[in-house]
């Protein structure tokens, strides 16, 4: 969080320095190379697992992980311990592993089936943000899917709007944004484009001049730089369980 912490500082030129760009956006040469580092503006932990990490996961269940207790107690006694005389006795131990891949299989499936109608629906619901981006000789400003989005980008934002990245807010008017899912307080914070001095890398979250993935625009106008995206994000060092408080270098260059 350090790094955020050193743009909150940054007058606007310095900002968008830092990030190798300009008030008119990213040029569109620009555009690849910064995907190809930063990858897809997405937290990997909203992305759906594999099929085969969904099936060993079925196994987590308490009632399944009874039953292959029991599987191994009656393999134990009645196979590995079996009397020489009589032999092993199968039929226990099959009947178990049969009423368990019928419980994982059935568990599997619901949830892999849910998860897929969960995915189409998302899919169907595109997220954009209003971006502004140099093509050429001409300045365009756009509708983009978020998942576009790459550090230096150039946002507008407007009531209503999800904030789609970490972001330095360089112009603001009448600007408040919920910032709850991070917080926990339902009152909105005010956002504005001056720099803040001495701001704690700790205290990040109370930076005036800055929005953070997850949170979303109330009221009011404003234009914002993208820092981070996706795992680089407060977010999606949240969703790891962890917030990152030191320095780290400088991934932004273009």
């Amino acid at each position: 969080m350090a790094e955020l912490a050193g743009f909150t500082r940054l007058r606007h030129p310095g900002v968008y320095a830092e990030l190798h760009t300009t008030p008119k956006g990213l040029r569109s040469d620009q555009i690849d190379p910064l995907r190809r580092r930063h990858g897809s503006n997405e937290v990997r932990h909203d992305r759906p697992a594999p099929a085969i990490v969904q099936f060993l996961a079925t196994f987590k269940n308490p009632f399944i992980l009874i039953l292959l207790f029991i599987g191994v107690i009656m393999y134990i006694t009645e196979v590995y311990l079996a009397d020489p005389e009589e032999g092993p006795d199968y039929m226990g131990i099959s009947t178990v592993g049969v009423m368990i891949l019928i419980s994982v299989s059935l568990r599997f499936w619901q949830e892999y089936r849910s998860g897929r109608a969960s995915e189409a629906l998302k899919a169907m619901v595109s997220t954009t943000v209003s971006t502004t981006r140099q093509m050429g000789d001409t300045v365009v400003t756009a509708e983009l899917p978020i998942e576009q989005l790459v550090p230096g980008d150039v946002v507008q934002l407007a009531a209503g709007d999800m904030i789609p990245a970490d972001m330095r807010v360089v112009r603001a008017k009448d600007l408040q944004v919920n910032q709850a899912m991070l917080t926990g307080e339902s009152m909105s914070a005010e956002k504005t484009g001056d720099p803040v001095a001495g701001l704690e890398p700790d205290r990040i979250l109370e930076a005036g001049n800055l929005a953070f993935m997850g949170t979303s625009v109330v009221s009011g106008s404003g234009t914002a730089v993208v820092i981070h995206t996706g795992d680089d994000t407060y977010f999606g060092a949240m969703t790891e369980g962890w917030v990152r408080l030191v320095p780290r270098p400088a991934s932004t260059s273009g």
